[in-house]
């Protein structure tokens, strides 16, 4: 009676969710009412974690050989008085430069075969400065019997034309823009070349590695083969136990790409999660394609969500969500050992539960973000990653009114503002040991929406808990790990130990920060080039929350993972 009072009489709905939340504990156990608010935003998406990678990006160049650059037979044994260095064709770097890689060369009499040796040394200077196609060369020339002046002739390397072997590819209409520029820049660099190079693998239509060869029509050009294969379809099928009893013992996920729909160039990814209970079923799409040859991107994403839980007294919580994104990136440093993106995104997530079918709360989510992505390989093999994130909630296009009375927090603003920040670096220590630092970060002056919190549990921090089972407006989350990589029988494996730490706040609140930490060990199988898997043992640690349902000191994960 006292519950269908509740629900017959909407104005207490409206007046507050504390004054819902005495009256579901006059009817639920602590347990369920914890259960309860366990499963409500943030939604089950939040789940689906994927960590940036920290795996150098791969530009395949076949650089051609350094020129012999030997001196004529008996050039050893012939003394000749070089007054003067002149350097023809050099364009990129100043004559007085190249003097300066040998001082001394001129104003005393020395070997003939220095001039071939001093060839050598401004080939291998303009190859320093990244320009790989250039050679020096010591042109036919005659000397009086007192000396004379020595010239250097630079043949500053470009490339004329771009030749395709590439399977399956019908047509290199759409590839034109990326190579372009390197038809352009005289002379080639190989900044230049490695960027475009990555860009053009980075679109998804083709993988290829890069190619010189002599040109056939201009002198002291290079025509640019680029060798590989048409990308056009993948896909993976896995399951895994890393996720809440309440929804669902296993996670099965399917995922599929392809590329080429419209045109060439255009990606697309179509991915469902799913516990097969009817708990939890996540459908997911994203797409994105290039603007041009010069890294300009493209992204759009949309995805659906449905969640049913039910506490042990049979009463049930459904929620569902929708949300779209689209952005815009661009690299303005891309290289093998060192890059940087910027992006612009404007997002909307709309949330909404339902408690025994009526409405308990809902949430739509306008938001604008810029970041950043900063990467970079060290000397040592070691991979740095940082990204930087400002988020700004808005009223409009539909988004909450500034005094939601559905809001799934009470006080939490739609025009909200937040800070995020994600670093890691994983090091090579010794052999196939390696160890791995990340931390993520989150900072807002405001109380926000459900699924705007930081979010503590599950694949990338404090791997001993259920996902997202601990949230803050404000948040840090701390890991180390081990690895040690091993070969069983030919097959690659990991070991690894890893221990995490979490912390968050929430604004205007009286409880101070929570903190959880969890530790434990693991394995990384590759089973075959397709199919790998991991088994992992985490312990739970320094809890001070009752947020989980689950009281278990220590848990066993594993999963599988089948690449089509």
């Amino acid at each position: 009676m006292l519950f269908f009072a509740v629900r017959s009489e909407r104005s207490m709905f409206l007046q507050s969710q504390r004054a819902l939340t005495v009256v579901l504990s006059a009817l639920c156990s602590t347990a369920a009412l914890a259960e309860i608010h366990r499963e409500l935003p943030p939604d089950p998406r939040r789940d689906i974690v994927v960590e940036p990678g920290l795996t150098p990006r791969q530009a395949v160049i076949s650089i051609p050989a350094l020129p012999p650059g030997a001196a004529p037979s008996g050039a050893v044994d012939q003394l000749v008085h070089f007054k003067e260095l002149q350097f023809e064709g050099n364009q990129a770097v100043s004559a007085e430069e190249l003097k300066a890689l040998w001082p001394a060369f001129t104003g005393q009499s020395r070997p003939l075969s220095d001039a071939w040796a001093l060839a050598s040394m401004v080939t291998r200077a303009y190859r320093a400065r990244g320009m790989v196609l250039t050679q020096a060369i010591v042109p036919p020339q005659q000397f009086k019997a007192d000396g004379g002046s020595l010239r250097i002739q630079v043949v500053e390397g470009f490339v004329d034309a771009v030749s395709w072997d590439v399977k399956g590819l019908s047509s290199t209409e759409a590839l034109q823009p990326f190579v372009e520029p390197l038809l352009v820049q005289r002379p080639l660099s190989l900044a230049l070349l490695e960027r475009q190079l990555l860009l053009l693998n980075e679109s998804g239509a083709v993988q290829v590695r890069a190619v010189f060869a002599p040109s056939t029509t201009t002198a002291g050009a290079s025509t640019l083969l680029l060798v590989g294969e048409r990308s056009t379809a993948s896909g993976a099928l896995s399951a895994h136990n890393r996720t809440s009893d309440a929804l669902g013992p296993v996670r099965y996920e399917a995922v599929g790409r392809v590329t080429g729909v419209v045109g060439l160039l255009d990606q697309h990814r179509l991915q469902t999660n799913t516990s097969l209970n009817g708990n939890v079923d996540i459908l997911s799409y994203g797409g994105q394609v290039p603007l041009g040859g010069k890294g300009l991107q493209l992204a759009w994403t949309a995805s659906a969500t449905r969640s049913r839980t039910e506490s042990m007294e049979g009463f049930k919580v459904n929620t569902e969500s929708q949300s779209a994104s689209v952005s815009l990136s661009y690299p303005m440093w891309r290289s093998r050992l060192h890059n940087l993106d910027v992006r612009a995104e404007v997002s909307a997530n709309d949330s909404e539960s339902l408690f025994e079918g009526e409405r308990f709360s809902r949430d739509r989510i306008r938001k604008v973000t810029l970041g950043m992505t900063w990467e970079r390989v060290n000397l040592a093999g070691g991979v740095s990653r940082l990204d930087v994130d400002a988020h700004q909630g808005f009223l409009g296009l539909g988004s909450s009114a500034r005094d939601n009375e559905w809001a799934t927090r009470l006080g939490a603003r739609t025009a909200f503002t937040k800070y995020t920040v994600y670093g890691a670096h994983l090091q090579p220590l010794l052999g196939r040991l390696s160890g791995l630092l990340a931390l993520q970060s989150q900072y807002t002056p405001h109380r926000l929406p459900s699924a705007e919190t930081f979010a503590l549990g599950g694949e990338a921090f404090l791997r001993g808990h259920d996902p997202s089972v601990l949230s803050g407006d404000r948040g840090t989350a701390l890991k180390l790990e081990l690895r040690q990589g091993f070969s069983v029988s030919g097959k690659p494996l990991t070991a690894y130990a890893f221990k995490d730490f979490g912390w968050v706040w929430s604004v205007r609140s009286q409880q101070g920060h929570q903190h959880l930490g969890s530790a434990g060990l693991g394995l990384r199988l590759d089973f075959s080039p397709r199919v790998r898997g991991f088994v992992e043992w985490a312990h739970r640690s320094n809890t001070d929350t009752t947020t989980s349902i689950d009281d278990q000191d220590a848990k066993v994960y594993a999963g599988l993972t089948f690449e089509l």
